[in-house]
């Protein structure tokens, strides 16, 4: 990803700001409903209903430093759906 503008990150404060680009970006190419918006379940208990993500951000290279516009930002995206991986 890089960045349009300067951006600064709290300190373990990049996961969010990276989800929340990472699903505008899957949300305007197809994907993001089947990463962010799984179906619910209608079966098993209550606490599972919704059901848990099929990724996980590693952001924590990022938490805690500031970047000017233009800049690289590298993190890692795991997904555990292989239906989701090209």
């Amino acid at each position: 990803m890089v960045t349009r503008n300067p951006v600064s990150f709290l300190p373990y404060g990049a996961a969010n700001l990276i989800r929340g680009q990472f699903g505008k970006s899957l949300f305007e190419g197809g994907l993001y409903e089947k990463l962010f918006s799984p179906p619910r379940r209608t079966e098993g208990p209550s606490g599972l209903k919704d059901p848990p993500r099929p990724y996980v951000l590693r952001t924590a290279s990022l938490d805690g430093k500031s970047f000017p516009s233009d800049a690289a930002l590298n993190f890692t995206v795991h997904v555990f759906d292989e239906a989701l991986v090209p």
